[in-house]
C-alpha cells in the first residue's frame, strides 16, 4: 500500500510538473483573448476577416526629397494626401494621381512635428512635447495658425500619433514614450494609452480613452507612430514602427487583429491614414539610399 501511495504522488508530481511547463510555455504565446500569436505571422482575435492584403499593395507613390523623413498624413480629398516632415514645420499636400507636391503651407519654426490631422478646412500637427498646432484655413495665404502648449501631455509622453475621430468630435493621440500623464492615479503598466483632445473644448482629457492591453503580445516593443479611424467601420488602427506591427481595435478598444509588417515592403511605416472609401495609406520614411514613399492599400469589404 505504502508502495501505492508512493507512486500515486510520484504520477501527480509528474502531472503538474508537466502542466505547468505548458502553461509556462503557452504564457508567451497567448494573447489576452486566447488567440495563440506566431510572432512570424498575423492573427486575428475575433472572427472577422482582415479587409487588407498588407503583402501586396495596389499602389506605391514615391516621395519627392522634402518628404524624406515624412512622419505623418491625413486624407484631404480625392488623390490629395496631406504630409508632415520632421523637423520641418510646414504640411504639404501630394498628389498622387501627379506623384508631386501641389501645395505648401508653412506655420512656425523647426520643431519635431509627429503627425497630421486634417478636419475639414483645418489642419492639426502634433509636436512630441504634446503641443498641437491649430491652422485654420491652411491652403490660403491669410492662414491662421495658434499653438496650444498648456495641456497635459509632454516631452515625457513622445507624442506621435494623432487621427481625427468624428463621432466624438475630437483628435487621437498616441505616445511612444510614457503613457501616464503626471499627478494622474492611473496604472498603465504593460497598455498602450489614447488620449483625447477635445475640438470643442481644446483640451484633453487626463484620463485616457483607450488602453490598450499589448503585455503579452510581443513584449513592450509596440510603440505606436501613427493611428487613424476607419471611415466605414469607425475601427481604429495603430501602426508601430519599432517593431513593424499593426493593430486593429473596435469602438470599445478591443483588439480585434494584429498584423506583422514586413521589413522588405515597410521600411520605416511612421504615418496611416483612409480615403473616404475605405482605402489603406501607409506612408514610408526613406531608408538604405531608397525614396520615401506612401503605400496603398484597397479594401476590400
Amino acid at each position: 500500500m505504502k508502495i501505492l501511495n508512493r507512486n500515486s504522488i510520484i504520477l501527480k508530481i509528474f502531472i503538474m510538473t508537466l502542466f505547468l511547463l505548458v502553461m509556462v510555455t503557452t504564457s508567451k504565446l497567448v494573447f489576452k483573448y486566447g488567440t495563440i500569436i506566431d510572432n512570424l505571422q498575423s492573427i486575428q482575435i475575433e472572427d472577422i476577416n482582415f479587409p487588407y492584403d498588407l503583402h501586396n499593395p495596389s499602389n506605391k507613390f514615391k516621395l519627392p526629397h522634402e518628404l524624406d523623413e515624412i512622419s505623418g498624413l491625413s486624407y484631404l480629398r480625392q488623390n490629395e494626401l496631406v504630409c508632415i516632415q520632421d523637423e520641418k514645420e510646414a504640411v504639404y499636400v501630394f498628389d498622387i494621381a501627379k506623384e508631386k507636391i501641389i501645395n505648401a503651407c508653412k506655420y512656425g519654426k523647426s520643431g519635431d512635428c509627429e503627425d497630421v490631422a486634417v478636419v475639414k478646412n483645418t489642419i492639426y500637427v502634433l509636436e512630441s512635447n504634446g503641443h498641437i498646432y491649430e491652422i485654420e484655413k491652411f491652403e490660403k495665404k491669410n492662414h491662421r495658425v495658434k499653438r496650444y502648449k498648456a495641456l497635459v501631455l509632454s516631452k515625457e509622453n513622445n507624442t506621435e500619433g494623432l487621427a481625427f475621430d468624428e463621432g466624438s468630435y475630437s483628435l487621437l493621440i498616441t505616445c511612444k514614450g510614457s503613457q501616464e500623464i503626471e499627478e494622474q492615479d492611473v496604472n498603465l503598466r504593460g497598455k498602450k494609452a489614447i488620449y483625447r483632445f477635445d475640438l470643442n473644448t481644446k483640451k484633453i482629457s487626463p484620463k485616457p480613452a483607450y488602453a490598450i492591453n499589448v503585455k503579452n503580445m510581443g513584449g513592450g516593443t509596440f510603440q505606436p507612430s501613427g493611428i487613424a479611424v476607419h471611415p466605414i467601420t469607425r475601427q481604429i488602427y495603430m501602426i508601430s514602427s519599432v517593431d513593424k506591427t499593426l493593430l486593429a481595435l473596435n469602438q470599445q478598444g478591443k483588439i480585434i487583429a494584429v498584423e506583422k509588417l514586413n521589413r522588405k515592403i515597410f521600411k520605416q511605416p511612421e504615418g496611416i491614414c483612409f480615403n473616404s472609401h475605405g482605402d489603406l495609406f501607409i506612408s514610408n520614411e526613406s531608408r538604405d539610399d531608397g525614396k520615401a514613399n506612401i503605400l496603398e492599400f484597397k479594401y476590400k469589404q
